[in-house]
């Protein structure tokens, strides 16, 4: 591994993971905003079902899924 690749899997590793509110905290943040799972799930990229599923705790949300589902529900919770 040259020093670049061990540089960079440094800061991989070193990353905080993404955190989620718990998942009835996520649904609150949906239905305070009036939104549907379907409205969220497009935005995520993933279906209504998978929304469900990660607002009732049966599913976790990975990779960028996961990412993309942490920055709306921020963006929900503190955005205008």
């Amino acid at each position: 591994m040259d020093d670049g690749t061990a540089r960079l899997w440094t800061k991989v590793r070193e990353r905080e993971p993404i955190q989620l509110p718990e998942p009835k905290v996520r649904r609150a943040i949906r239905v305070t905003r009036g939104l549907r799972q379907l409205d969220i799930g497009e935005v995520v990229g993933v279906s209504d079902a998978a929304i469900c599923r990660y607002e009732t705790g049966e599913r976790e949300p990975r990779g960028g899924t996961r990412r993309r589902y942490a920055e709306v529900l921020e963006e929900l919770r503190h955005g205008d």
